[in-house]
């Protein structure tokens, strides 16, 4: 199955927006000013790509404007109708720019320190700006253990808003992270609590599997995302293949819960078209129904983002 097969439109619900300024901030932040971590996360950075032949990691030194420009054409060399893009650093203007220079193709989930006491209302004020529709989290690199409950008022105005959130659990490739706060389960007591909340659990885990399956089978309110490499895969102590991957949350969690997306973000690599046509091939050997199909590759995204449905060539 090809992308230009498709009568329905492709919403890639996992892109990074990364740029020379912004991922000098993030840096920063993350390592605390500890100008050695940095360097170790760009040597961990580049050593993983060669691993996968991708070129080394580069920020372009370009403003959210230009960024955007590059994005729509990769979106359409690819098929892609619309992008969920996520940034990890808060108070991002370029981000902001990018997000209004998207032309409604780009939807953006911002980031807050879940911590910090003014959390929720640098949140609500974010809720104001129009591309933003969803909140992403990142504990092992935000420190912070998800069911604790000083994040709570947040969790209750993103539900209350019909905000999903988006936590990144489980392994990364950032040297920064600190893998105590990694673990899928930890959200139980949150969709347990939050039963309204829709929760992103991107990367199928990343490497939780039992976890991220566990998680699943206690809150209805959690989905999956697909996107990356899933290169977590080959460090599992048993042989076992993405289309399994597939497969296992098709049958346990149902495919209105399973999300598509790709996990690009630096150029020169630009869009990950091989991670698209390695996805749509495995879908396509799975015996979905065209409404499935059509749902796991945009329209579940656009749902828990009250999203009109879009047509082909919108």
């Amino acid at each position: 199955m090809k992308h230009h097969d498709l009568d329905f439109p492709v919403v890639d619900a996992h892109i990074h927006f990364m740029n020379k300024n912004t991922q000098a901030q993030a840096a920063k932040i993350w390592s605390r000013g500890n100008p050695a971590l940095i360097e170790e996360d760009k040597k961990r950075r580049n050593r993983h790509a060669a691993r996968l032949n991708n070129p080394p990691w580069e920020f372009p030194d370009l403003s959210g404007s230009e960024l955007a420009v590059k994005w729509q054409a990769e979106l359409d060399e690819n098929g892609i109708s619309r992008g969920v893009f996520l940034c990890l650093v808060p108070e991002s203007s370029d981000f902001c720019e990018f997000i209004r220079q998207g032309q409604s193709r780009f939807w953006g989930f911002t980031t807050v320190d879940p911590l910090d006491q003014q959390a929720v209302a640098r949140l609500e004020e974010r809720m104001q700006h129009g591309g933003f529709l969803g909140l992403k989290l990142f504990p092992a690199l935000q420190r912070f253990y998800v069911h604790d409950e000083k994040a709570y008022p947040l969790y209750a105005l993103a539900e209350r808003k019909g905000w999903p959130i988006i936590f990144h659990m489980g392994l990364t490739l950032a040297y920064f992270a600190d893998v105590r706060y990694t673990n899928p389960l930890d959200l139980q007591p949150v969709g347990r609590d939050f039963p309204k909340l829709n929760i992103i659990v991107p990367h199928f885990g990343t490497g939780y599997l039992q976890e991220a399956l566990f998680l699943a089978y206690h809150c209805a309110n959690v989905h999956f995302d697909t996107s990356s490499s899933n290169i977590w895969l080959k460090y599992l102590p048993y042989p076992l293949s993405l289309k399994q991957i597939f497969e296992k949350f098709l049958s346990l969690v149902g495919p209105e819960r399973i999300i598509f997306g790709t996990d690009s973000s630096y150029f020169p690599r630009g869009y990950r078209t091989q991670i698209l046509n390695e996805q749509l091939e495995i879908l396509g050997q799975l015996g979905l129904t065209h409404e499935e199909l059509k749902n796991i590759l945009g329209g579940n995204i656009m749902r828990l983002l009250k999203q009109e449905q879009l047509k082909i060539h919108d």
